[in-house]
C-alpha cells in the first residue's frame, strides 16, 4: 500500500477479529540500500514473507525476495537464489502455507508466452529446487499470473490474457502441481539412481482427460518434452526447463 502519509510502498497487515478486521498497520521490515518495492506478498504459515522487489544496483529485473521472522521481528529481505530468480522478471509469488512449493510468473526465455507460471518445490533441507514451467495445462502464448491455490489444496486460480476474452480468471485442478512434483528422493524404490535417459510410456493409456508421462535423468540437464502427432507436428509442449537428476513425471491434459 502507498498510504497518504507520504510513505513509499510497503507491506501492511490487518488481523481478523470477531467483528471483522483490525485497522491496517505497517509491517516493520528493515530497509536495504537500492532495494525498493515490496508488493505482491504471500505469507507462509511460519510468517515468512515472499514478495516482489527491485534492486537498483543489479542488472536483473524484478525478483522474488524472502523475509524471515526471527524472535518476533522480520529480518532484511534476501533475494532467492537462481533456482528461483533469473535475469528476467519474476513477480507474483504464491507460497504453499507449509513451504512445500512456490509458484510465480516469469518472463524468462524458454516459456510458452510472455509471462508464464513456474513452480519450485522445496527439498528435504528446505531449499528451493530449480523452477519448472507449469506447462500448457496453464500457460499459453499470452501472459499468465495472479496465481492462488485454495486453502483446501483443490483448485489453482490464475489470470490469463489469452484470446478471445482478454485478461480473465481461470481455474484448474491443483493436481497439476503433483503432476510436476519430483519424487521425494532422487532414488527409485530400490535405492538406485538412473543410469541412462529413459522415457516410459504414458499411463493410463487410453485416457480421458489426463495422462502421466514418466522419465528418468542420469544427470541434471535441460529437458524439452513435447507431444507430436503422426506427421511430426507439435501438439503441445509439456516441459522446457532445467531438471534435476532423478525420476520425474509430467501430466498432460489432452
Amino acid at each position: 500500500s502507498r498510504r497518504p502519509d507520504g510513505l513509499a510502498y510497503g507491506v501492511w497487515s490487518a488481523t481478523r477479529t470477531q467483528s471483522g478486521w483490525s485497522a491496517p498497520a505497517p509491517v516493520s521490515i528493515p530497509s536495504v540500500t537500492n532495494l525498493s518495492g515490496g508488493w505482491e506478498v504471500s505469507v507462509a504459515r511460519d510468517e515468512t514473507l515472499y514478495l516482489r522487489m527491485d534492486d537498483a544496483s543489479s542488472n536483473t529485473e524484478t525478483d522474488i525476495y524472502e523475509v524471515k521472522k526471527v524472535n518476533g521481528a522480520y529480518l532484511a529481505p534476501v533475494r532467492l537464489d537462481n533456482n528461483v530468480n533469473s535475469p528476467q522478471s519474476e513477480i507474483g509469488p504464491f507460497v504453499d502455507p507449509d513451504g512445500d512449493y512456490l509458484i510465480f510468473n516469469s518472463s524468462r526465455p524458454g516459456g510458452l508466452g510472455g509471462m508464464d507460471l513456474y513452480i519450485c518445490f522445496s527439498d528435504q533441507n528446505g531449499s528451493w529446487l530449480p523452477a519448472v514451467n507449469m506447462g500448457s495445462a496453464i500457460n499459453s502464448s499470452s501472459d499468465e499470473g495472479g496465481v492462488f491455490v485454495t486453502s483446501d489444496g483443490s483448485y489453482l486460480f490464475f489470470l490469463s490474457d489469452r484470446p478471445p476474452h482478454g485478461r480473465n480468471p481461470y481455474w484448474i485442478s491443483a493436481s497439476v502441481i503433483d503432476n510436476l512434483r519430483p519424487l521425494a528422493t532422487d532414488e527409485s524404490s530400490s535405492g538406485e539412481l538412473p543410469k541412462v535417459i529413459r522415457l516410459a510410456g504414458n499411463y493410463p493409456n487410453p485416457f480421458n482427460p489426463t495422462t502421466t508421462i514418466a522419465f528418468e535423468l542420469p544427470v541434471t540437464t535441460a529437458v524439452q518434452l513435447g507431444v507430436y502427432d503422426l506427421l511430426g507436428r507439435e501438439i503441445t509442449q509439456l516441459a522446457h526447463t532445467q531438471m534435476n537428476r532423478g525420476f520425474h513425471t509430467v501430466g498432460w491434459y489432452g
